[in-house]
């Protein structure tokens, strides 16, 4: 049966959306079950130590968390288990169900992505909370205690590519309303960082700007700092993009900039102060509740 174009590019636009988020649901189980392998051995090293219990007692309450990300149904009726793990198997099924229909996709195919991937962030906002801040806790414990420290296993891609999902506050000032995004930690991509505090602005009169810092220990050939924001609804639906945006960090003497030398623990880093306006359509305002920063280098 021939398939009409409309239809194709339906499926084809739901596809990709559902297969971005299994691959970032696939990428985070692996990493959950890495570490719980390092965890593991840490029980096994710890469980006769009688001077290590607070150490022990901290490495399995780790160990529970990392596994309720990653728990799955094992009993029929199944009971609705919600985890990074469950989502994936949840949205492998979605993706068949989409590829296998010659019609576009149903009302109940784009509400049940919708849900899938506000479940998702959920799950992704705590293992983020696992590797920000109790993986680190731990590590200061096993430092203490003079145990090897421990840490996620970072994929290729990530290496490359410095991604990350801020929420959006709104905040008035002086009868202006804005919309607000700000990194709370540094964005690393390759040889290059995006510093803490960087924000980008919305204003409800369609305009916004973006300010930053940014640096790369490059300091031989210099670097390009290449940057990316997708806008997303409370579902995780894509809204809108920014267009990627670049800025070159390299000599002073190539680039007339605020470009500075520093050092930094004993790291010698080249950047500067960026900046750059941009529009949108107001017709998202009341939806927009989240962006993804990516940033390539």
């Amino acid at each position: 049966m021939k398939v009409a174009p409309l239809v194709l590019s339906q499926q084809l636009e739901l596809d990709l959306k559902i297969v971005d988020s299994m691959k970032q649901s696939y990428t985070a189980v692996q990493q959950i079950r890495d570490l719980r392998v390092h965890l593991k051995e840490l029980q096994t090293k710890l469980k006769d130590d009688t001077g290590a219990k607070a150490v022990l007692d901290a490495v399995n309450a780790l160990d529970q968390k990392a596994a309720n990300l990653i728990a799955v149904d094992l009993q029929y009726p199944p009971v609705g288990i919600v985890s990074v793990a469950s989502m994936n198997g949840a949205l492998s099924s979605l993706l068949q169900l989409v590829e296998g229909s010659d019609s576009p996709p149903t009302a109940q195919a784009a509400d049940a992505f919708a849900t899938y991937r506000r479940l998702l962030n959920q799950q992704l906002a705590r293992w983020t909370e696992v590797k920000e801040k109790d993986l680190p806790a731990l590590n200061r414990m096993l430092k203490t205690s003079r145990l090897i420290e421990i840490g996620v296993r970072v994929t290729r891609e990530e290496r490359a590519l410095g991604q990350v999902n801020r929420p959006l506050k709104t905040i008035e000032e002086n009868g202006v309303k804005f919309k607000y995004a700000e990194l709370d930690r540094y964005l690393q991509a390759g040889d290059c960082r995006m510093e803490s505090g960087s924000r980008l602005t919305f204003r409800n009169n369609g305009t916004g700007f973006f300010s930053s810092r940014v640096r790369t220990d490059a300091h031989n050939f210099g670097d390009t700092w290449h940057q990316r924001f997708s806008v997303n609804d409370a579902g995780g639906q894509e809204l809108f993009r920014i267009p990627t945006q670049d800025t070159f960090l390299g000599m002073p003497s190539w680039w007339n900039r605020d470009v500075t030398n520093w050092v930094e623990n004993g790291d010698v880093w080249l950047g500067h102060n960026w900046k750059m306006e941009f529009n949108f359509s107001m017709e998202y305002w009341d939806k927009m509740t989240f962006v993804t920063w990516i940033g390539d280098c």
